[in-house]
């Protein structure tokens, strides 16, 4: 028997995760080893002809670590060249920061309102916190990487031919260039933070809480080809989502250059949603122009977003192409671009290259699929939605995305716990997360499965459970359907002739592969009591209880321990008198 002990993998997007953290004690790292960070760069997408540069755009000047050593803050040092300063200015307006701008150090604003470590909710830019490709992140850098040059800025080349390693790196923030010749193959650009260096531990470190949520790992990066006009991105869900939950999505595309003398132009998203999601309604999507906050799916053309189930649970929205272009009267009716959102006197810029997000939320239902502990987790269609793009330039055979929502479960199994191949029946758990007072309920599905319950079911209160049992035979139960976390099991009864074990903990440790949000495996971690340990190459959780018998009397613990020993002490005390009387009756009998 063992306890395995995971350790949490460095998982999420890799973007430069920093915050500007006021009034703290920072440790100087003057003397430390500063200029040997490194950044690895994969490839997801096959593509040749990459040519990748790494441009500095500013220093970590101070960091903070916490007592285990990890990054707890860093700020960012000012760019020094007069005018890569300008440019970086020049590249946050362009994303949208407002006049509240400090022009001297812009790059404590890119800390500050993305990557993952905003102090506030995320509100209009909910993409740049989960991924470097979309939204406000995006356009900063496309910005940029118009005009970063090797004589304002620190440019370094990398070894390998992908991955890429960039080694040798001071430690700070990166943009990363690609600048293949062939457009559709080419990279778009992306904001990478090194590691920071710890001086008492002489290690480069990453923050303790790095692939929680949306937070992302630092020295680490994937590529993605600009040939796909549409994406789609699940807000956060670094940790899963419980069934009954509402899942955050986002779509982005960009704002196509309308080609000449077209007669005609449509831009049309089509969302379809797998059996395991509630679609949203109409009414609660929200579209965004550019970097402007204001909602304005109000502007399309009346009926433009519609809802099918007979056809599989898809949602359309047509009419995009009013936000970005028109049909001019002056031309023969042919469509150009827009240089305003129409519509309203509000004055939302937006040109080609432009990104529009759509956003919405989604209800996960009871048909949703369970991942358990895997190194090798695949995808389940039935928590994947895809959308597709089209326009008179493309089809949705070819521009399209997926994004597929995670939740998980526990396999366990009861067993004697001296001898293993004995299976127990009937042992009786209550299961709730830790830190929480109530147990979880359950949907009873059959036999040895229990299924998280939705609030409907619970009001339904037909087949809703807290007790989970193992099963006769196989000893085996699980339940399903739980964000990633800690959770604590207490039995409620044990198997018949054997002793209640007291609690124990399982936590579920996900990992996702860099930057894709793909699940990749999952791991039960224990908490090191001796009745539970992992079988079958770590993907079940063993229980094992002590058998009722004079020899595991003791096992008892706590008050039976005491019963033991004042009963056998009640003994040894009648015995010992009765011996005394033994012996003075033979002393009185000799003495006659």
């Amino acid at each position: 028997m063992f306890t395995k002990r995971s350790v949490k993998r460095v998982t999420g997007i890799a973007v430069a995760a920093s915050l500007a953290l006021a009034g703290l004690a920072f440790t100087n790292t003057a003397q430390a080893d500063t200029t040997n960070a490194t950044i690895t760069v994969n490839q997801n997408e096959e593509a040749s002809g990459t040519s990748l540069k790494a441009y500095l755009i500013g220093e970590y000047e101070s960091t903070k670590f916490d007592a285990a050593g990890d990054l707890d803050g860093v700020t960012i040092k000012a760019h020094s060249n007069t005018n890569a300063l300008a440019d970086l200015v020049a590249a946050a307006k362009a994303a949208g920061a407002d006049a509240a701008l400090d022009e001297t150090n812009p790059l404590g604003w890119v800390a500050a309102n993305w990557l993952g470590y905003s102090s506030t909710p995320l509100t209009d830019d909910t993409a740049s916190a989960v991924t470097p490709y979309a939204g406000k992140l995006q356009l900063f850098a496309q910005s940029l990487a118009a005009e970063v040059n090797e004589t304002d800025y620190v440019e370094k080349s990398p070894t390998g031919s992908g991955p890429w390693e960039f080694t040798g790196l001071t430690t700070g923030l990166y943009l990363i260039v690609d600048s293949n010749s062939d457009a559709a193959a080419k990279s778009l650009p992306i904001i990478v933070g090194t590691k920071a260096w710890n001086a008492t531990t002489e290690k480069f470190v990453d923050f303790a809480d790095v692939g929680q949520g949306a937070k992302p790992a630092l020295g680490v990066a994937t590529l993605k080809n600009d040939t796909s006009i549409v994406s789609k991105t699940i807000v956060g869900g670094g940790k899963g989502f419980n069934i009954g939950d509402t899942v955050d999505y986002e779509i982005t595309f960009k704002v196509p250059s309308v080609t000449a003398d077209q007669t005609s132009w449509n831009s049309t998203i089509v969302d379809t949603f797998p059996a395991a999601l509630d679609p949203p309604t109409a009414a609660s999507i929200k579209i965004f122009v550019g970097t402007s906050t204001v909602d304005v799916a109000d502007r399309l053309p009346e009926n433009s977003i519609t809802y099918d189930a007979s056809t599989g649970k898809v949602l359309t929205i047509k009419g995009l192409e009013t936000l970005y272009a028109f049909a001019n009267s002056e031309n023969e009716d042919k469509w150009e671009n827009l240089s305003k959102v129409p519509g309203r006197d509000d004055n939302i810029p937006v040109k080609a290259g432009d990104l529009i997000r759509i956003t919405y939320t989604a209800t996960i239902n009871n048909q949703a699929v369970g991942t358990y502990a895997t190194d090798n987790a695949t995808s389940n269609d039935a928590n994947k939605n895809t959308v597709t793009y089209e326009d008179p330039t493309t089809t949705s055979t070819n521009d399209g995305d997926t994004a597929e929502f995670a939740t998980f479960g526990i396999n366990l199994e009861k067993v004697d716990k001296a001898d293993n191949v004995v299976k127990l029946a009937d042992a009786t758990f209550n299961v709730k997360r830790a830190g929480k007072a109530s147990n979880l309920k359950f949907y009873w599905t059959s036999g040895d499965t229990y299924r998280l319950a939705t609030p409907a079911e619970i009001t339904a209160n037909a087949n809703i459970v807290e007790d989970v049992k193992s099963v006769a035979s196989t000893g085996v139960f699980k339940i399903y359907g739980v964000a990633a976390g800690e959770f604590v099991f207490t039995e409620k009864a044990a198997p018949t002739d054997y002793y209640k074990i007291p609690e124990f903990t399982v936590q579920i440790n996900p990992s996702f592969d860099v930057n894709t949000e793909t699940l990749a495996s999952v791991a039960y971690e224990l908490d090191g009591t001796s009745n539970t340990w992992l079988t079958a190459n770590d993907t079940v959780v063993t229980v094992g209880n002590t058998l009722k018998t004079l020899a595991n009397l003791p096992y008892t613990g706590g008050i039976g321990i005491a019963l033991f020993l004042i009963v056998g002490t009640i003994v040894t005390i009648i015995g010992l008198r009765a011996h005394r009387q033994s012996a003075k009756a033979e002393n009185a009998a000799a003495a006659v």
